[in-house]
Formats: C-alpha cells, sequence, structure tokens
C-alpha cells in the first residue's frame, strides 16, 4: 500500500454567546481540541459507509489505484494541521500527487471543508467552528514537503 498525505493550516474560530463576543483562535490553540475535531471529522466524512473517496472523479488513473482518502488531525511543531491521507494501491506520479494536492484543496474549501465548517461544536468557552481553508496564509504540502517547511523556519517534525 502506498500512502500520500497531505497537510494544511486550520483556522479556528470560538463564539461565546454568554459573553457576546467571538474570536479567532490560532492552530496552536486548536491542538486542545484535537480529540473532539477528530471524533467529528470521522462522524462527519462517511457516507452510506464509505469514504471520500466515492467523490473522486477527476481522473480514471488515479481513481483506479485509489483505495481511500481520510480526513484527519496531527500535531507538527506544537501547531494542529488538518491532515488527508491517501492510499493508493499503486504509487503515482507528481503530476498525479499535484491532481490530488488540488482535489483535495477544493474540497476543504467548496465540499468537506466548507460543510464541517459550518458545523459548530459545543466547548467550554462556547461554540467552536473549524475551516479547513482559508485565502490568507493557505498551502497544502505533502509530509515530505511539510518536513521541509519545518527544517526550514526552525520547527522540529513532531508528528503524532
Amino acid at each position: 500500500m502506498n500512502t500520500v498525505k497531505f497537510i494544511y493550516p486550520l483556522f479556528g474560530h470560538i463564539a461565546d454567546d454568554w459573553e457576546g463576543c467571538s474570536y479567532d483562535i490560532g492552530s496552536e490553540q486548536l491542538t486542545d481540541y484535537q480529540e473532539l475535531l477528530e471524533e467529528k471529522m470521522n462522524e462527519y466524512q462517511i457516507d452510506n459507509g464509505k469514504g471520500m473517496e466515492q467523490y473522486f472523479y477527476d481522473n480514471p488513473d488515479i481513481e483506479s489505484k485509489l483505495e481511500s482518502i481520510v480526513w484527519g488531525f496531527e500535531i507538527f511543531d506544537n501547531k494542529l494541521y488538518g491532515v488527508t491521507t491517501v492510499e493508493l494501491a499503486e504509487p503515482i506520479d507528481e503530476d498525479e500527487i499535484n491532481e490530488l494536492r488540488e482535489w483535495i484543496s477544493g474540497q476543504n474549501s467548496d465540499g468537506l471543508g466548507e460543510g464541517f465548517e459550518q458545523q459548530d461544536f459545543d466547548v467550554d468557552e462556547g461554540r467552536l467552528s473549524v475551516s479547513l481553508w482559508d485565502f490568507h496564509d493557505y498551502f497544502i504540502y505533502t509530509q515530505e514537503e511539510m518536513d521541509e517547511y519545518l527544517e526550514q523556519s526552525g520547527g522540529i517534525n513532531i508528528c503524532q
């Protein structure tokens, strides 16, 4: 089995109805909610017993190799990131990796991500919502690219 991970920043928001305020939270604070987010994401992405791979129709060559596509969360350099793990029956080339990257980015901004973002989760501080995409400071890296990014920025890869 061949695995390709795609990693991207998360953007959080907490609305506190009691205090009448709301505020953005960074990926450092989102680490506190990793378990909750993983639970909610696992519930959200299964449809009729199938995962998100059922919605990939962009390239028949990739589709024929595709085993699963699973969204989740991991900590790198003390920050919570979104991670989409793609399991493939056979290796894919760089062009196919970029096609998957674009499809995942589209899902993060319009499909799965937009729907997931519109869900509020009750937390002690209020209602938490998390976006998998943002037009500011957004990237989507493979595991190797993320390792390079962390190395260049002085961070240490502490992937869980």
